[in-house]
């Protein structure tokens, strides 16, 4: 369950979107084709005491009069920039907005504003597409826009999807897949608690007011290794970074073993593809950590277990996280078994904005005078507790650790970058030979 803040417009995913020009009452109705296409985009959520945690509602599209402004004003005018800067409240706000550019009773520009809970930016590309084929389609008369399209995914916990008989089927799959994953972590945690990792030592167990930090670390030669690994070892790049992480992970808190959520790889189907849903978290991928690395079977493993938990990343989240917790225990919520990883390529963000990081900062992280050259953003208020994302386009790649400082990970996140980055070259030279060790001089 998301958590209302202040700054969580930081997160809104927003474009100004060129569309074929219509009238403003042809707009409107392709607005309203969009949001009775996905279902996350009109639903409230309650909180309320149920079996969930929480109740969600999916209304009708004729009644979404608050998620449509038409004005008069550019794009840099100050209707747009409140919508995009304005953050959504959970349970009273649908979590897209809609702004019509209008000109002489024509709209030729769109502004998308959707909140970082409702899509992703695979999903976001998803909506600029609906909403551009909406717009064309009702210029050309057509009743239903997409008619000839795929039938698009829906969340399963929304409303409407949940109860389904498919949408409850696939939730209790996709719930045992989740213990099955937290059980196996737990067992190779052995005897493991917070008390042993660097939040102990260098934070603190309360995040509340603590800042959010990101560190970047561009590099050109990560891409030839990925292509290596993939060529010769039929290893994809996210297992191996994903692996390279967790033992990032391991070398700062100590641990036999580290669950990670990979959640940048679960659209499997034709229908998931044609959806904006946000990429839920499916259940830990679970890395064993060898004092001589990883071995080629342990990233195959890996590889596998992503493919596979990916099954269960639409779950009823609230559910999932009431049983894994109470599988962990006080292990849950801490660097062994909460950390996050994404890969993103020009297919999942597009060509153009994978140029530049898709932090705020828009590092161009293929200029020159970025490799190799670890930088830090300016702190915010909130983030992930502990995240890898992996951008890569062309033979650039960027390695972005994200952290809340109450985890005590200010003072190692350098380190953690390079060994990334160390680990995947060891192992596209063979898996051979002593690993790289953790902090070594540059």
């Amino acid at each position: 369950m998301p958590v209302d803040e202040t700054a969580s417009f930081e997160d809104n995913l927003t474009v100004v979107l060129p569309v074929r020009p219509v009238p403003v009452a042809v707009a409107e109705a392709a607005v309203r084709d969009v949001l009775h296409r996905h279902e996350g985009l009109r639903t409230l959520i309650d909180r309320a005491p149920t079996p969930y945690a929480h109740v969600q509602r999916a209304f009708a599209v004729d009644g979404l009069t608050d998620v449509v402004v038409a004005t008069d004003e550019d794009p840099e005018g100050s209707v747009y920039s409140t919508a995009a800067n304005l953050s959504f409240v959970i349970g009273e706000d649908f979590p897209a907005r809609f702004v019509l550019f209008r000109r002489g009773g024509t709209v030729s520009e769109i502004g998308l504003v959707v909140d970082h809970s409702a899509t992703d930016a695979w999903g976001f590309q998803v909506l600029q597409h609906d909403v551009t084929l909406a717009v064309a389609g009702r210029a050309d008369g057509l009743e239903d826009p997409f008619a000839g399209e795929p039938a698009a995914a829906q969340p399963i916990d929304t409303a409407a999807a949940q109860d389904t008989a498919d949408g409850v089927a696939d939730n209790r799959r996709g719930l045992e897949i989740w213990r099955q994953q937290a059980r196996r972590l737990r067992a190779a945690l052995g005897d493991w608690t917070w008390d042993d990792g660097a939040a102990a030592r260098f934070g603190r167990r309360d995040e509340s007011g603590a800042k959010h930090h990101i560190g970047f670390l561009a590099t050109d030669d990560l891409a030839p290794a990925l292509t290596a690994l993939t060529e010769r070892h039929r290893i994809g790049p996210p297992a191996i970074l994903l692996t390279a992480y967790a033992y990032a992970i391991a070398a700062v808190e100590n641990l036999p073993a580290v669950g990670v959520y990979a959640v940048s790889a679960n659209r499997l189907s034709l229908p998931v593809k044609s959806s904006v849903r946000f990429s839920a978290m499916p259940a830990p991928v679970v890395v064993p950590v060898r004092a001589a690395g990883p071995t080629e079977a342990d990233v195959h493993d890996v590889a596998t277990q992503i493919f596979h938990n990916h099954r269960a990343a639409n779950v009823d989240s609230a559910v999932a996280a009431r049983d894994v917790e109470e599988i962990l225990g006080d292990r849950y919520g801490t660097a062994a078994a909460f950390p996050m990883f994404s890969y993103v390529t020009d297919p999942v963000l597009g060509t153009t904005a994978n140029q530049r990081s898709f932090s705020r900062e828009r590092l161009a992280y293929q200029e020159p005078e970025q490799q190799g050259v670890v930088t830090f953003a300016e702190p915010r208020l909130r983030g992930p507790r502990h995240m890898l994302s992996v951008q890569r386009t062309g033979g650039s790649a960027l390695l972005m650790l994200r952290w809340n400082e109450h985890t005590g990970w200010n003072g190692f996140a350098e380190a953690m970058l390079w060994h990334v980055h160390d680990i995947v070259r060891w192992a596209a030279d063979g898996f051979g030979g002593e690993p790289p060790a953790f902090g070594r001089a540059r």
